[in-house]
């Protein structure tokens, strides 16, 4: 047993390695500092332990991490999580401060947090995270879920920093109501489910917030971008956020909370991604970028609209009368999308995709010859 005990009391390791047994800190302000190439492999860290990682260390950590205790991460050091079932928490303190999640490392529960500024904790290729709490708390700090993590049954929080998730992922991801940064998800044409997991908090309280965002960033916003949403149920307390870049479906993000499309705004994000921002942002709504009457040539397919008989279209437009919003209805659920240029309902037609959903279609234009008056005979 590695034991301080006693007010103030510190034990520094150095250089050493813990095969087995139970790290322990008694006291107030007692802890246990880890430097240089220290390791504490398959050992108990004791509920209640401090544990300081400091500046230039990088030290590898397995075993059970008890209730209550903390292990901080300071300066630049580095900490390498290897298997790790944890109830406790573990911090990367100030910038610079680094935990990874070894390749095919195994970490059950517990809170890994990034609070510094500028601060890292990234989840390997082949790494497991199950359960627990990923937070990306501080300004600019980074949880970066890198592709071949698998990462679930738990929650990623977004404080002033943000998520990133560049494969798979079914985690849970909630913003902090007076949080300034987001998330980053992988979806694409081909993989619009790649993140399956449920946003809640976006917007903030009351849609206030205009600095939190959600970054598609595999699709870039060259074409023309397109949104919708259908809520799950009459009482609208979830639905899905769809959006389609040239007609293609790029993105299906299921949401918590009250939302109608007017609540998303589309711009062009880092590097021309697309970029999905808080309800609140000026002149916002969702967007569909270039000129006037460029509906996308293959469509919008709304899967979840059912087709039929019941099926309804409307257009209405907004006050600039620079675009509006058209919303179709199959009398238990509704779509709407917001689009830039000078419509009318009639600028569409509804049919069914083949999958049981409704596509809309602009309408063809017909040309009206003109009527020639003919002159007068004398």
């Amino acid at each position: 047993m590695i034991f301080a005990s006693g007010s103030g009391a510190e034990i520094d390791f150095d250089d050493a390695t813990i095969n087995k047994g139970t790290v322990k800190a008694v006291g107030s302000n007692a802890k246990i500092v880890m430097s240089d190439s220290d390791s504490i492999i398959g050992a108990t860290i004791a509920g209640g332990t401090l544990v300081d990682i400091v500046s230039g260390a990088d030290v590898q950590l397995s075993g059970t991490i008890g209730s209550g205790a903390l292990i901080e991460v300071t300066g630049s050091a580095l900490l390498n999580l290897l298997s790790v079932a944890n109830s406790g928490t573990v911090l990367a303190r100030v910038s610079g401060s680094r935990i990874i999640v070894a390749p095919g490392a195994v970490v059950r529960g517990g809170a890994i947090v990034a609070q510094g500024s500028g601060s890292t904790a990234e989840i390997a290729p082949s790494a497991i995270v199950s359960g627990g709490t990923l937070f990306a708390s501080g300004l600019g700090s980074l949880i970066d879920i890198t592709s071949g993590a698998v990462v679930n049954g738990g929650l990623a929080l977004i404080g002033n920093g943000i998520v990133e998730i560049a494969g798979s992922s079914g985690e849970n991801v909630q913003f902090l109501s007076t949080g300034s940064d987001g998330l980053k998800i992988a979806d694409t044409a081909g993989h619009t489910s790649a993140f399956s997991g449920r946003v809640s908090g976006f917007g903030g309280s009351g849609h206030s917030n205009p600095k939190q965002f959600i970054d598609l960033v595999s699709v870039t916003s060259a074409g023309v971008i397109t949104s919708s949403y259908v809520s799950a149920n009459a009482a609208n307390t979830s639905g899905t956020l769809f959006i389609s870049s040239g007609g293609t479906m790029v993105a299906a993000i299921k949401m918590v909370g009250s939302y109608s499309v007017g609540d998303f705004h589309i711009t062009s994000g880092a590097g021309g991604t697309v970029a999905i921002t808080d309800p609140m942002v000026p002149n916002g709504g969702s967007v569909a970028p270039g000129p006037a009457h460029n509906f996308p040539r293959g469509g919008v397919d709304l899967p979840n609209i059912a087709f039929g008989a019941q099926t309804t279209l409307a257009y209405a437009e907004n006050a600039a009368g620079t675009g509006g919003t058209l919303t179709v209805s199959d009398g238990r659920h509704a779509a709407s999308i917001a689009l830039l240029g000078n419509y009318i309902a009639g600028s569409f037609v509804i049919a069914a995709d083949g999958h049981g959903g409704t596509l809309i279609s602009e309408a063809k234009q017909t040309e009206q010859k003109p009527l020639l008056a003919h002159p007068a005979h004398g």
